[in-house]
């Protein structure tokens, strides 16, 4: 009984993908012949933990990863940096950091709870003195862990 439902599973998966429902049917990189592949992260039910002119602070209890044929550009994104805090409390601490990698401004300090944050930010809105064109990182301190995000001000 268990051989035969084994072939009969086995004989629709190949006739599934002899019929094409397997195929990609995207667009195709022209110089590699193969399928632009970028994955973007989702977040599912994201809540607003803080919210200004500067900056956005998102958290949700889940993410997932998905393939996009044709990710966004990254010239339309503001500049954001993700945290994810396993721990049941992180310290964390956000700045915006030069070429460099000298400090320009602390962005957040703040103690979060487990999950997965976001953190956003709008560089036209930086006061006192806007950001001067050229690279910047955004920076963040977490859990013993670092991650810097580069970004450009035009």
């Amino acid at each position: 009984m268990m051989a035969r439902r084994s072939t009969v599973l086995l004989l629709l998966a190949l006739a599934t993908v002899l019929a094409g429902c397997g195929r990609y049917s995207g667009s195709v990189d022209e110089q590699s012949g193969q399928p632009p592949v970028a994955i973007e992260t989702v977040w599912v039910d994201p809540e607003i933990v803080f919210s200004d002119s500067l900056m956005t602070l998102f958290r949700s209890d889940r993410v997932d990863s998905v393939i996009v044929d044709q990710p966004e550009s990254p010239a339309y994104r503001s500049p954001s940096v993700e945290v994810f805090v396993y721990e049941p409390v992180c310290n964390v601490a956000v700045s915006i950091l030069d070429a460099e990698l000298r400090l320009v401004h602390p962005l957040m300090i703040r103690t979060l709870e487990a999950g997965f944050y976001k953190l956003t930010v709008n560089p036209r809105q930086f006061r006192p003195l806007p950001l001067r064109p050229g690279q910047y990182f955004l920076h963040a301190d977490h859990c013993g862990r670092t991650k810097s995000v580069p970004f450009r001000v035009d």
